[in-house]
């Protein structure tokens, strides 16, 4: 299942690993350093998922989030962090939340579970249903 993905991380080696990873797994990937610059690319080019973390300087990856699901409703999020407690993963919005460190396989078969879940929404239920 191939998708075109956004990653947002202020942290180079991250973005660039978790890009590099997606490539090699058949996904075409862009990359963002903060919130401002992956919503600039997001009114350009569509994206099926946009993976960002948590904390970011500037606009937070919540308040992306926020903002994602105005500009691109039907792009699923994941967001990453090493410092989120269990209220915040609950009540963040994104489809999927990741804890920091993790492994790749873990991230790859998430972009893959949430890419799927998005297509059986889409073409299977009404629009306002809700990931969890």
């Amino acid at each position: 299942m191939n998708g075109k993905i956004l990653v947002v991380d202020d942290d180079e080696l991250i973005r660039t690993t978790l890009s590099l990873f997606l490539e090699k797994n058949g996904f075409e990937s862009e990359v963002a350093r903060d919130a401002e610059s992956a919503l600039a690319l997001m009114k350009r080019a569509g994206y099926d998922v946009v993976v960002t973390d948590y904390q970011m300087p500037g606009m937070s990856g919540l308040e992306l989030i926020g903002q994602i699901r105005v500009i691109s409703p039907s792009s699923a999020v994941i967001l990453i962090s090493g410092c989120m407690d269990e209220t915040l993963f609950e009540s963040c919005g994104a489809d999927l939340c990741l804890r920091k460190p993790f492994a790749v396989d873990v991230f790859m078969e998430s972009v893959s579970r949430v890419l799927g879940a998005r297509s059986r929404i889409r073409y299977n239920r009404p629009s306002s249903t809700k990931l969890r």
